[in-house]
């Protein structure tokens, strides 16, 4: 759990998932995969065929990495796992609750233990399938320090310093209070505790309060912290103290721990004696979970080496394990896992039907398909084309508006006018089907700032944290921005996309956008005056920063160059110098 201390600027809740069940390495799965590298997004899909999407990215031994997935269809809430170079699962969530798309983001924030290739895996945890952004940052480790039980040291953190590594040991025997404090006038600092799993755990800042305190329980193994000025632009000096029991009061005498080799792999415990029956693979390889007690189940989710499960019940012959599944029933097979604790006794659970097996042959069945853009409705700016494509089979006739085609095929249309087209299909027992797309064609329009935003709005402070937030959408719209002069150019929608009104300004606000296409910024600042963007963040990403922001409300359009093109992403907001 992360822990939040009294007086931080940040509010709300953390959630790390106690359990996410993810297939995506597993023979016989399907998955997405990609690469991604630090500073960097990608957008994806989870389909019925490609449940499981999985990018890798290389990391070094201390680095603190932050991963966040955005869900950009309507119902899907992803979850994250970050899985280190073993593969073994080092970090799970489902949630973000500092980004104002509520449930549908998920994020982790983890300090890596070893130099090696990692990945992180996304999948829906309610079921709902579509598309997704993925955004990854990471930062190499500071200038490394070590700080000893009653030895406090004190750090120069000039402007523009770069953060600062401290390691330090856990006791295993008695508690432990880290301590921070300051007496530089002005000066907020930002301190991130990182557990001996390189997990984040805790959250310091000095922005409300001068000094803070957090208390470690007895624990063996390595902590660590990432400390660093709150505002980039303002400095000071602060002091770390690390004190015996949970008063902070110091020893008498103080030996300090012996030195660790900075960021070590995690040394692997064998797991408690459990309350419940549980279950865990027998092998090293992981094991599907699925929906009944048999390979001609269809898999849900995956149990990996090393993790477990509660068991509920088994089947009537003993030979395969009912578990719970975030919620949901599952089924493993106890040929290639084992069992651990109070599992005599347990119920006995009635098998669902078994699938029914998919038709042999589809070459009688009518397929058709028929789009404009690969959709059934699309709005153009006046002056654009739109594709209209059918892919027909297993019929006898086809006419695309009156006319006789060839069963694949499409047409290019320039409509002056909104309209409708047709694709007639004749089948093989003389029936006829139907189908129409349609062509809105937008009138020429401006953006109206003062309507609703539609993906809604924040309301932040200076000094915010975390920074950055972040919301997912998706450009485009019929409206061409170039009526706005100077750089303006692309094609939004007329409401704003998203809204900020900010309070208490600090030296700088940026916003940026990462998609995957190409993309232009247009924001209309509190002072009435518009500013645009294209690349800023270098190609195909556009990004706006002011020197000097102003207090009030920041509307954001995010338009795409091509009139004709939706493209998913992830729009930024942050203090942060790039």
């Amino acid at each position: 759990m992360f822990t939040r201390i009294p007086g931080l600027k940040s509010a709300g809740r953390w959630l790390l998932a106690a359990t996410l069940i993810l297939a995506a390495t597993l023979p016989g799965t399907v998955q997405a995969q990609g690469s991604i590298s630090y500073g960097s997004g990608v957008t994806g899909s989870l389909t019925s065929a490609a449940p499981f999407a999985i990018y890798r990215f290389s990391g070094n031994a201390g680095d603190q990495i932050t991963a966040q997935v955005v869900g950009l269809t309507r119902g899907l809430i992803p979850s994250l796992s970050l899985l280190g170079p073993d593969q073994r699962q080092v970090a799970i969530s489902d949630d973000n609750p500092f980004s104002p798309e509520g449930g549908n983001t998920a994020l982790i924030t983890h300090r890596l233990a070893t130099t090696g290739v990692y990945a992180l895996l996304v999948t829906s945890r309610e079921g709902v399938l579509g598309d997704f952004a993925l955004a990854l940052d990471g930062q190499a480790a500071g200038t490394l320090r070590r700080l000893a039980v009653g030895a406090p040291v004190t750090l120069d953190l000039p402007p523009g310093s770069p953060p600062v590594d401290l390691l330090f040991s856990g006791s295993p025997n008695v508690a432990l209070t880290l301590s921070l404090a300051t007496n530089s006038p002005g000066f907020a600092f930002l301190a991130q505790i990182f557990g001996p799993t390189g997990r984040l755990i805790a959250g310091l800042d000095g922005d409300a309060l001068s000094s803070v305190q957090l208390t470690l329980q007895p624990t063996r193994g390595n902590y660590s912290a990432i400390i660093r000025p709150l505002v980039a632009e303002i400095g000071g000096t602060l002091t770390v103290a690390l004190t015996v029991g949970a008063t902070g009061a110091l020893l008498p005498t103080v030996t300090p721990f012996p030195t660790p080799t900075p960021f070590p792999t995690p040394t692997s415990m064998l797991p408690p004696t459990p309350f419940v029956c549980r279950v865990t693979p027998s092998t090293s390889v992981n094991v599907n979970v699925r929906t009944g007690p048999g390979t001609n189940y269809p898999a849900i989710g995956s149990l990996f080496v090393g993790n477990y499960l509660d068991v509920i019940g088994r089947n009537p012959e003993g030979t395969w394990w009912v578990v719970n599944l975030s919620g949901r029933q599952g089924w493993v097979s106890g040929s290639v896992t084992r069992v651990e604790g109070p599992c005599g006794g347990l119920a006995v659970i009635i098998p669902p039907p078994s699938p029914t097996p998919a038709p042999t042959s589809t070459a009688a069945v009518p397929q058709i398909a028929f789009t404009v853009n690969g959709a059934t409705s699309v709005t153009i700016a006046p002056g654009q084309c739109v594709t209209v494509a059918w892919d027909v089979n297993n019929v006898q006739a086809v006419y695309y508006e009156g006319q006789g085609v060839a069963g694949q095929g499409s047409r290019q249309e320039c409509p002056a006018a909104s309209r409708s087209y047709t694709l007639r299909v004749i089948l093989r027992d003389n029936s006829e089907v139907l189908r129409t797309v349609s062509v809105n064609v937008g009138v020429s329009g401006t953006l109206d700032f003062s309507a609703p935003p539609t993906y809604g709005g924040i309301t932040l402070n200076g000094g915010f944290v975390p920074d950055p937030r972040t919301v997912g959408i998706t450009s485009g719209g019929p409206i061409n921005v170039g009526y706005l002069g100077g750089n303006c150019r692309g094609f939004a929608r007329s409401n704003p996309d998203f809204s900020v009104q900010y309070n208490n300004p600090y030296g700088l606000l940026r916003f940026y956008f990462i998609g995957g296409g190409d993309t232009t910024l247009v924001i209309n600042a509190p002072n009435g005056a518009w500013y645009c963007d294209d690349d800023g963040l270098g190609y195909p990403n556009p990004q706006i920063l002011f020197g000097s922001p102003a207090a009030g409300r920041y509307d954001i359009w995010v338009a795409s160059l091509n009139a004709d093109q939706a493209i998913p992403g992830t729009l930024y907001i942050s203090e942060i110098s790039p």
